[in-house]
């Protein structure tokens, strides 16, 4: 795929690194990208002009920063339902004695399981069906930030849960998918970061509290500024801190 078929035209001149770098400098310390969330617990209660200003400062927001926290986007009684009947397809998965149980329709060509997956260190993903869409999807604001990022024809790639084991030691900084252009797009093609517009957004519903006992996940804000870039050690000595 190449950056003409999506629509995409690269920069004239490429970007020195170290300006990928202030960026995500920037971005670390920007109070919008450490504090700023949004409750969505009143929202349907506010005028139309109130709500309009909600969404778009939403949207600055996840544009600037690639993260965005949103507060009671889904009511607690639907994500107790959720987890109540996520528990119980769990214990389905797990029933292998049960030839009749999903975990043996969800197989491959080559007889691979694509319902529960091993990530290591007592972690799965489990990969869901349409029905179990987040009503997050749903909400307005959420609509509005994918169709301003995304355009008017995105599509849903998977729906999943990641699940931890008790007394699961703690992960290690990763990326769910690598930049669209490849790891090394801007050695390769002299772009990176958010010189690429955006491709693909992770939408996160916790169905537990999001605690330091429940081991809540990171996110190293301002790093998508780097995607692409593949940094190499020399490349970091003629990097200051941003004003």
């Amino acid at each position: 795929m190449t950056a003409a078929s999506i629509g995409y035209t690269a920069p004239s001149e490429p970007r020195g690194v170290s300006s990928y770098l202030q960026n995500a400098l920037a971005a670390s310390v920007d109070p919008d990208c450490r504090t700023f969330e949004v409750n969505l617990e009143e929202y349907e209660g506010l005028s139309r002009k109130m709500r309009k200003s909600v969404s778009k400062n939403a949207f600055k927001v996840f544009d600037k920063c690639r993260l965005l926290v949103l507060r009671n986007a889904v009511p607690p009684e639907v994500v107790l339902k959720l987890q109540t009947n996520f528990t119980q397809y769990l214990k389905l998965l797990s029933n292998t004695s049960n030839e009749e149980t999903v975990a043996h329709t969800c197989r491959t060509t080559w007889g691979e399981s694509f319902c529960l997956h091993s990530i290591g260190d007592d972690r799965w993903e489990v990969l869901l069906s349409n029905e179990w869409t987040p009503k997050a999807f749903l909400h307005p604001v959420v609509q509005i930030i994918l169709r301003r990022a995304l355009g008017e024809d995105y599509s849903v790639h998977s729906i999943g849960a990641a699940v931890s084991e008790p007394k699961t030691p703690e992960g290690h900084w990763h990326m769910d998918q690598s930049p669209i252009f490849g790891d090394n797009s801007y050695a390769n093609h002299g772009f990176g970061g958010h010189d690429i517009p955006s491709t693909a957004i992770t939408l996160i519903a916790p169905l537990a509290d999001m605690t330091p006992e429940f081991g809540p996940t990171e996110f190293c804000i301002g790093s998508s500024y780097l995607a692409g870039v593949n940094l190499k050690p020399e490349s970091l000595e003629d990097i200051t801190q941003p004003e």
